[in-house]
């Protein structure tokens, strides 16, 4: 509000404000210290000082469109007005920015999202792209708002399992779900798979399931036998008579049933002739 008594100004209030400290002291603009000579509530009259938000580093060397990148520094603010800045190809005559909102966790953190459909419109894969942040207005993080400016990038990717000049190839259609395109646009499979295009199985020439649980079936009841067996002799040798029950007759020198059955017959055979 301007108040003004015989058109000259006597009083500005444009309080509520958010002015960008100098870039060299931390502190008010050459002009608003002016202004404070003449009224001692700065604070209320032009707004306050606020320092510009610095960006350290970034959470992530690598990022696709859509993802959330974590950009970390000091004085982030809980602004509506936050934005980050996504500089792409910065420091040729074809970068381009886009500004998005940032997302304020803490005074050290805020998240930017990749906007999507940059690919192929703005920037090419594994292009650079930097990230700055804004509390307020257009204050971004820069070489003219602060003294000691070094950039932040990253390196823009395809999302994962896409590759080419646009990302326009899927992986999964061209290796059969089972590899990854790289950039010559071949085929790296997994681990259980081989082939140009990821077709065939390392696992192909194994023996199928059924035969596996039949010979499993069969060593178990081998085994049981073995130990049925065992468990005979160690009986025997206990004494239980287990094994003597059935070799006695044959040791002790008894005929076999078969051999007093043909005796038999003999004699009837000898008293019809007599």
């Amino acid at each position: 509000l301007i108040y003004q008594s015989n058109h000259s100004v006597e009083f500005i209030d444009i309080g509520g404000n958010h002015f960008r400290c100098d870039k060299t002291t931390g502190s008010w603009p050459g002009w608003a210290l002016r202004i404070e000579e003449s009224n001692s509530n700065v604070e209320h009259m032009i707004g306050r000082c606020t320092p510009v938000a610095k960006v350290l580093s970034l959470g992530q060397t690598k990022a696709a469109e859509d993802d959330m990148v974590e950009v970390l520094g000091e004085d982030f603010l809980p602004s509506t007005e936050a934005r980050c800045r996504f500089v792409f190809e910065p420091g040729t005559r074809a970068g381009h920015a886009v500004t998005v909102r940032a997302a304020f966790f803490d005074e050290t953190k805020v998240l930017c999202q990749v906007p999507p459909g940059v690919i192929g419109r703005l920037a090419s894969p594994h292009s650079r792209v930097e990230v700055t942040v804004a509390n307020f207005g257009e204050d971004f993080y820069s070489a003219s708002t602060v003294d000691t400016y070094t950039p932040r990038t990253f390196e823009l990717v395809c999302k994962g399992g896409f590759a080419g000049e646009n990302c326009e190839f899927d992986s999964a259609e061209f290796c059969n779900e089972h590899g990854t395109l790289n950039d010559d646009l071949e085929c790296v499979c997994d681990k259980d798979f081989v082939g140009t295009d990821c077709k065939y199985s390392k696992d192909a020439d194994k023996l199928p399931g059924w035969a596996i649980f039949l010979i499993g079936l069969v060593v178990v009841l081998a085994a049981g036998l073995l130990g049925f067996v065992a468990v005979l002799v160690i009986r025997e040798r206990q004494g239980a008579p287990v094994f003597s029950q059935l070799t006695s007759p044959l040791l002790d020198g008894d005929p076999e049933p078969s051999v007093l059955e043909a005796g038999r017959g003999g004699s009837r055979s000898d008293a019809s002739a007599s």
